[in-house]
């Protein structure tokens, strides 16, 4: 019979290596920020939603110069990016 990752020892080592990188703080912090970001991102977007929703001038007003800026800081990144890789920096 085929094993699919190897053979029969080589699944407690991996355990073993999931398990010792979970111990580590770094990882458990790292996990904490992205947590708590995406809960403020999400907060904000339901907040924005629910401002259209009740008055729909909002949404012209609030959230399509955010759109737009978000959009614009896009583009400029990305050529911001493209222009260093030209230059060997990326």
């Amino acid at each position: 019979m085929r094993m699919l990752h190897g053979s029969c020892g080589d699944g407690a080592a991996r355990l073993r290596s999931v398990v010792s990188r979970l111990r580590s703080s770094d990882v458990w912090f790292g996990a904490f920020i992205v947590f708590c970001v995406l809960v403020v991102a999400l907060g904000l977007a339901g907040g924005l939603l629910y401002a259209i929703v009740v008055w729909p001038w909002a949404g012209l007003y609030v959230v399509a110069p955010a759109g737009v800026l978000f959009a614009w800081s896009l583009l400029i990144a990305a050529r911001i990016r493209n222009r260093w890789a030209d230059w060997g920096m990326w």
